[in-house]
């Protein structure tokens, strides 16, 4: 698999579990079917602040899993805080275009688990360019150099 869909594939992993358990926690306290402003900052606060992701990964087996592998996938913690910041980026621009509805958002986020390619292609070339940027800079600390 090129470094480029184990990118994709974890960064994906990475944007759904952070999103879920944020939400999640927020929707399920207010049991209501949207979520605020104040679950959008929770959510953007997991991907910006290593501490409080740490804390809130932690929870769940799986939430530990996929943080390791994104850590081991991009070779440094500050390649793997700018992985985050980038999804943090997209999900943002995602919770925005749902207005608000969770079960909008769930269903963007099925829509494209599991399949980075159309995620990908989902994209703007904004984002796109972010994803790119990233991808770059990993592949020069792992050194891998294209022609």
């Amino acid at each position: 698999m090129s470094i480029f869909k184990k990118i994709g594939q974890y960064l994906l992993q990475s944007f759904f579990l952070s999103a879920v358990v944020s939400l999640t926690l927020n929707v399920v306290a207010k049991d209501v079917m949207t979520f605020d402003a104040e679950a959008l900052e929770m959510t953007l606060r997991n991907y910006n602040d290593a501490q409080y992701r740490k804390q809130n990964m932690g929870r769940t087996a799986a939430g530990q899993f996929a943080d390791k592998k994104v850590q081991e996938l991009m070779g440094s913690p500050e390649n793997a805080q700018e992985m985050y910041r980038v999804a943090g980026v997209i999900f943002q621009e995602m919770a925005q275009e749902s207005g608000g509805d969770f079960s909008k958002l769930k269903a963007i986020m099925k829509k494209t688990q599991g399949d980075p390619v159309t995620f990908y292609n989902s994209l703007t070339p904004q984002q796109k360019s972010l994803i790119t940027g990233l991808k770059e800079r990993v592949e020069a600390k792992q050194g891998i150099r294209h022609k």
